[in-house]
């Protein structure tokens, strides 16, 4: 990763990923992060990118594959801004190479945060 990638927002995509049943829609966003988890007793992780969200999960690009069930902490850059979004117990539901997806209630968080709902829709 050479530059950090300017966040840009969507409208909802058509379901992707293993699972065709989306609870919320979901919307691109390009945000740079670190994941982090404890492998052995050790501290293991990588960087890559937010690359959607919804309300109740994150699609990751990653560096380093991930499997399901692995706790993450996610580490996530707002590009210009000095403050990034911290989010522990990050829980991996499905992984396919480089590419992963998690779930928390704390995804919210990250949509509220970056303000990627529309206006209307927002709580």
């Amino acid at each position: 990763m050479t530059r950090p990638a300017a966040a840009q927002r969507s409208f909802p995509q058509d379901a992707q990923g293993p699972s065709q049943q989306r609870r919320h829609p979901r919307y691109t966003v390009l945000y740079r992060l670190r994941y982090s988890t404890k492998l052995g007793g050790k501290t293991v992780g990588g960087e890559g990118m937010l690359v959607d969200v919804s309300l109740s999960s994150c699609g990751i690009q990653g560096s380093r594959p991930v499997k399901p069930g692995d706790a993450l902490t996610l580490e996530i850059q707002i590009p210009k801004s000095k403050v990034g979004v911290r989010l522990d117990g990050m829980r991996v539901m499905w992984a396919s190479g480089f590419r992963f997806g998690v779930t928390s209630e704390e995804c919210e968080t990250i949509v509220s945060q970056l303000r990627l709902l529309p206006p209307e829709l927002a709580s």
